[in-house]
């Protein structure tokens, strides 16, 4: 039986019997869920109960993927922001491909990033078989770091690097 405020505020509102479950994220309350009967006071069910007990588990589990999704999404931006601020050459070792070439790296290739994705790592390297052994290097020892090798520019030209990679999944 309520009193006070809570009483007054239901009969404003036409309330004759209301049912509550909590709405939980990361074991906190976040809010709750509420069925208001404006006709009669009644004892809810335990279907009615569950039923609201299922919704609120959802609408938490909702709640919870949008601020992942958001959190995820901030993540990338981040990872976007570096990636593209410095000379980054990200590929698939097995396959022997490029995947992203940064705009940095791009420019210091003398090609577009566009041309270079899903290019052959052999086709960066002034000496095919230097990428050949780094490949080799890289599948056996999963991490390789500072290792000098000469890439070929767009223009012909040879560009000196220390190249460190690793295996990632």
């Amino acid at each position: 039986e309520l009193t006070g405020y809570m009483r007054t505020k239901f009969a404003s509102e036409g309330i004759q019997s209301m049912a509550t479950v909590p709405i939980m994220l990361k074991g906190q309350l976040w809010g709750h869920i509420d069925f208001d009967d404006c006709k009669q006071e009644r004892i809810w069910s335990a279907v009615e109960i569950d039923a609201l007990k299922t919704v609120a588990l959802l609408l938490g589990a909702l709640v919870e993927r949008v601020r992942l999704d958001a959190e995820l999404r901030a993540s990338e931006r981040r990872f976007r922001r570096i990636a593209e601020a410095l000379p980054v050459i990200i590929g698939d070792y097995r396959q022997g491909r490029v995947l992203y070439v940064s705009p940095p790296a791009a420019e210091m290739l003398g090609h577009s990033a566009q041309a270079l994705a899903n290019a052959s790592f052999s086709t960066l390297f002034a000496d095919p078989d230097e990428c050949t052994a780094l490949l080799a290097r890289l599948a056996q020892q999963q991490t390789i770091e500072d290792s000098e090798v000469t890439y070929r520019r767009a223009d012909g030209s040879l560009l000196p690097a220390a190249v460190s990679t690793r295996h990632i999944d």
